[in-house]
């Protein structure tokens, strides 16, 4: 079997590259031929590839130089020309897309219907149903003013940074996309990540039912030769708001008897005061990163946005690390709360105040049957069940492919 892989970044950058780079790795492992389609990036884990394509981040460009690459944004004809060359070479039994937009565009998928080959489309966040993939407003609030197909309300309250040009690209795109070329149409099943997801766009698109499957991440290894917990708390991951990031620096303000380690980059940086129980260190991966969950006596997870899944908390888990987590999304799927962790109430600094307060104070014995919970959750998710789900999705798909040819 031939898997086409598609993702936008070819690199390490967030939790959609990290599901990406995990299910190559996986489907290699297990005598699967990859095929992955990218954008090109001096960034780029094996640099260049013949067909990979040409595109800029938009949001690093000046304003006029937008303007450039607009249509491209919308139907990319490069992506097209590039896929059809593969196809025709490589002749993939399925294509696996994670990222595609602000990219690839849909422009590919029409192609891989006239091919006939079977989509499938992991949803890493919510752009199906909202503009800028968060339902988040311009201030990080919760919103679902454009839910109901009323996309130009992401223009009209500049949703995309509080930028009007970036808000009405997205909701022109969103408005292509649901009408002129339909995406459900093209993609034959959508993974949701959680359950909070599915019933999400189940609640949303509910003449959708028949194309989401539940199937969770699978988690990259983490390994550590660290045993001994420090007495320091830990956040890992990308520093903005939607994240919490700003919600536990004032919680941390009310507790300066703890140590805070923060792992990450983001638009916070810029923003950052300095606390003397605090300490930014910068981005980490790999066994450095391992070393500091394993160590942690916490990490903290204090997400606003509804969280499609929650990977820091299971790589948090697998080190025998609890977490301290927001209730949101489908965080709480993953969390018992006073088993393998604590919640609180996403936004409010006064609870995860008293959170953190009663977590570091629990006896050691409460703590390490934590510890053992956490691993024991964990264990749930492993790459033998992941490759068994995605493999008997693929194939499915092939052969309903074939019964119809």
């Amino acid at each position: 079997m031939k898997v086409l892989l598609i993702n936008k970044y070819f690199y390490p950058k967030g939790g959609s590259e990290s599901v990406f780079f995990s299910t190559l790795n996986i489907l290699k492992k297990n005598g699967i031929e990859v095929i992955p389609l990218a954008v090109n990036s001096n960034k780029n884990n094996q640099g260049r590839n013949q067909y990979f394509i040409n595109f800029p981040e938009l949001s690093q460009l000046k304003f006029l130089k937008k303007f450039k690459y607009i249509i491209r944004f919308f139907y990319n004809t490069e992506a097209k020309r590039k896929l059809k060359k593969l196809i025709i070479e490589e002749k993939p039994d399925v294509a696996h897309i994670h990222l595609m937009f602000n990219s690839f565009s849909i422009s590919i998928l029409p192609l891989l219907k006239k091919y006939n080959i079977p989509v499938v489309l992991t949803l890493h966040d919510y752009r199906l149903i909202c503009p800028n993939s968060l339902l988040m407003d311009k201030n990080k609030h919760l919103c679902k003013k454009c839910i109901q197909k009323e996309y130009w309300k992401c223009a009209k309250y500049k949703c995309s940074k509080g930028n009007f040009i970036e808000s009405l690209f997205l909701a022109i795109d969103m408005y292509l996309r649901t009408y002129l070329l339909p995406i459900q149409k093209y993609i034959d099943k959508f993974i949701c990540v959680s359950n909070f997801e599915q019933n999400i766009y189940l609640k949303f698109r509910p003449d959708w039912k028949s194309k989401f499957i539940q199937i969770y991440n699978p988690i990259k290894h983490l390994e550590s030769t660290k045993s001994i917990k420090g007495n320091y708390l830990l956040f890992f991951g990308r520093l903005s708001q939607e994240k919490g990031i700003e919600t536990l620096i004032n919680a941390m303000s009310n507790l300066p008897q703890y140590k805070l380690k923060i792992v990450g980059t983001g638009d916070y940086l810029e923003k950052k005061d300095n606390y003397s129980n605090i300490t930014f260190c910068g981005y980490k991966e790999g066994k450095e990163l391992a070393d500091l969950i394993s160590q942690a006596a916490y990490t903290i997870v204090p997400s606003e946005w509804y969280e499609t899944f929650g990977l820091i908390v299971i790589e948090s888990f697998k080190l025998g690390t609890p977490v301290i987590s927001s209730d949101i999304g489908g965080l709480s799927e993953l969390i018992d709360n006073k088993k393998n962790g604590f919640l609180f109430e996403a936004g409010n600094v006064l609870n995860l105040t008293d959170t953190i307060q009663y977590a570091m104070t629990i006896d050691n014995t409460s703590y390490f049957k934590m510890a053992n919970e956490a691993r024991l959750k964990a264990s749930e998710f492993n790459d033998n069940k992941y490759f068994s789900e995605l493999i008997s999705l693929y194939k499915s798909l092939i052969l309903e492919k074939n019964k119809n040819s």
